[in-house]
């Protein structure tokens, strides 16, 4: 590769001066075919495209995996495949012939493709909240629900939730 003086040089040889290939290779001490490839080459800000990723060893079971990701995402978190489990059970029950290394980064694709596991209807987020005075102790809210909770007016699905409302009912049936 030329540096870019050289490369400004071999085109005003070729369009101002009008010199050949061969002459411009001679002066500037280069390959007549790199001379020809820099007095030519029009744009050279060609687009760089990404070469879009491609799984060929894992072509035929792709949309088992992907049974596999739909299905997991209903259950509970601990019961779920690892991407190292998917890869056993290809290995194992399949004629799959490819590398742990394929299964796992075509497994984290999915999975963020997928998005966020829905829970009953809910998309649950656990939101951090700002404390405004140090009397508001509710912690861990979940953003899910419009509801409020009444002691402390954080959003809350269920009042049970809210640490201040369960300390008040449990002090409060206790004293009775």
């Amino acid at each position: 590769m030329l540096k870019m003086p050289q490369q400004q040089y071999i085109r005003f040889l070729r369009e101002v001066e009008g010199c050949s290939i061969q002459d411009i290779a001679d002066r500037v001490g280069v390959h007549w075919r790199t001379a020809k490839k820099y007095a030519d080459k029009e744009n050279w800000n060609a687009n760089v495209t990404k070469r879009k990723s491609r799984f060929p060893v894992m072509g035929p079971f792709m949309e088992i995996v992907d049974a596999w990701l739909e299905e997991d995402r209903l259950l509970p978190r601990k019961q779920r495949h690892t991407a190292t489990r998917i890869f056993q059970r290809l290995r194992d029950e399949y004629p799959f012939r490819g590398r742990e290394r394929t299964v796992l980064t075509y497994v984290k694709r999915r999975k963020a493709e997928m998005g966020p596991r829905l829970t009953n209807g809910w998309n649950i987020r656990l939101e951090k909240r700002r404390r405004t005075s140090p009397r508001s102790k509710c912690a861990g809210i979940i953003s899910s629900s419009r509801t409020n909770c009444l002691c402390c007016r954080s959003r809350i699905v269920m009042r049970r939730s809210c640490i201040r409302y369960r300390r008040r009912t449990r002090n409060a049936f206790w004293k009775r």
